[in-house]
């Protein structure tokens, strides 16, 4: 009899376990968190140091410039970019005071982009060293101030638009600050944003970008 109650026993387990199984909450699907290595846009913000050269002067206005670009892959893309001057000089010919001023600048091209490790030496923070070429079209914006002095002082300026064949090279570092969750990187590229009318304008530019 009791061998009996044992075999039941074990048989209602058995029935049981089944429904047992369904009345069990289901788990959780694991959260796996994405990480983008290689960020495929960006933004950034710089100085510009221009160039502006004539027969007969040289100038170096300054202003800022605002760039974004994207990535089609890994190494090649496409970037605008856009400046403004804020700071000129002003040089005397004869009896007259010249100014050069970047009144708006803006350019779009496809640019090409190959990161690297830091050659020899360890860099904190330093994750890649980049080059970076750009190629395409820009125009500039260029008033030229004219004072002439002779009894009197009369002052015009005058306003042309240049649109052009554009293309610059540059160098940069890919850093991560902490507490902060995307990329920045630091680069300085000289830009030639061709000439007209005999007068060339090119620049040195220093910045930084956000990686996203």
């Amino acid at each position: 009899m009791w061998g009996v109650r044992v075999a039941l026993s074990a048989l209602a387990t058995a029935i049981s376990l089944p429904v047992l199984a369904v009345d069990k909450a289901p788990a959780e699907p694991e959260r796996v968190a994405i990480y983008k290595e290689s960020p495929m846009s960006y933004a950034g913000l710089g100085l510009v140091s221009a160039n502006i050269e004539t027969d007969s002067l040289k100038q170096s206005p300054g202003g800022i410039h605002v760039r974004m670009g994207g990535l089609i892959d890994k190494h090649w893309g496409v970037e605008v970019r856009a400046a403004r001057g804020f700071w000129h000089e002003r040089d005397q010919l004869g009896n007259q005071k010249i100014q050069y001023d970047i009144d708006n600048l803006f350019g779009a091209y496809l640019t090409s982009r190959w990161a690297f490790n830091v050659p020899l030496i360890s860099i904190p923070m330093v994750d890649k060293m980049f080059v970076q070429a750009n190629a395409g079209a820009a125009q500039v914006a260029l008033d030229t101030t004219i004072q002439t002095c002779t009894t009197s002082c009369v002052e015009r300026t005058s306003h042309n638009d240049n649109a052009s064949v554009s293309w610059g090279v540059g160098v940069g570092l890919e850093v991560r600050v902490p507490q902060v969750p995307n990329k920045i990187g630091l680069s300085l590229e000289y830009m030639d944003y061709g000439s007209k009318y005999d007068v060339d304008v090119n620049a040195i530019e220093a910045g930084f970008q956000v990686f996203f």
